[in-house]
């Protein structure tokens, strides 16, 4: 199944390894990534989404997280690459 583009797509490369996040402000939203490489789970990080030091303001008052992004990382503790 090819990528469904409208005149509403938008992309956006993003360099392996470099994080990254996005907040959907409907719910009718559809993310796809087109990928490099096969899916790692344990080379996979999640930053917690809400970290006071780095202080993203994500627009919206209560988020819906999957428990995965309620559970990550704070930056300072989070594994990091040169």
């Amino acid at each position: 199944m090819g990528t469904r583009l409208t005149p509403d797509s938008r992309q956006l490369w993003i360099p392996p390894g470099f994080a990254h996040g996005f907040c959907a402000i409907s719910y009718q939203a559809e993310v796809l990534y087109k990928v490099t490489d096969y899916q790692y789970l344990e080379h996979e990080r999640t930053l917690l989404w809400d970290d006071r030091d780095l202080n993203i303001n994500w627009g919206v008052a209560s988020p819906i997280l999957s428990d995965k992004d309620f559970k990550g990382t704070p930056f300072k503790e989070c594994d990091k690459y040169d």
